[in-house]
């Protein structure tokens, strides 16, 4: 019986491990699909002038994890509803690999994540990314803006 249970326990192991490998090998690709972060782009832009407003996910006011969260649903991606979550999923990217629709993190409060915007257009210097601030509303910033270059923590690709 002892051998049996760790016989199972390494069998339940190694089939764990190989299948998070194969995801992760898949997800290093990191792989982009213009058409659906064009899509959420555009849905972004259209919310542009709308004020903040906490847990506001619609035209009436709306905060930076909800506007997230609304222009992903325009194309299907159901994301959670805090940026600190938002943050959790996706693949990680270098600056120099963001590309329209990605999604950059930062810290605005304190030691964890809590601000997100969506990257809109990116130069050779310059990444430009639509954000809800909580002074402006929905708004479009540059990454190299000391405020924003300070306080960056990372940058996921969700979309593949």
């Amino acid at each position: 019986m002892k051998y049996l249970f760790l016989f199972l326990f390494g069998f339940l192991f190694l089939v764990s491990c190989r299948t998070a490998n194969i995801n992760q090998k898949s997800y290093n690709k990191a792989s982009y699909n213009e058409g659906k972060s064009k899509s959420v782009v555009k849905e972004a832009q259209s919310f542009l002038g709308t004020k903040y407003k906490f847990a506001g996910i619609n035209e009436e006011g709306m905060d930076c994890s909800g506007l997230v969260y609304t222009s992903y649903q325009k194309v299907s991606v159901n994301l959670p509803r805090r940026a600190k979550e938002q943050a959790a999923l996706g693949f990680p990217i270098s600056l120099n690999q963001l590309k329209m629709g990605d999604l950059l993190f930062f810290n605005t409060f304190g030691t964890e994540i809590s601000h997100v915007g969506i990257v809109e257009k990116t130069t050779r210097s310059e990444v430009f990314f639509i954000h809800s601030s909580t002074s402006k509303g929905v708004m479009i910033s540059s990454m190299n803006e000391p405020y924003w270059k300070s306080r960056f923590v990372l940058a996921k690709r969700i979309l593949k």
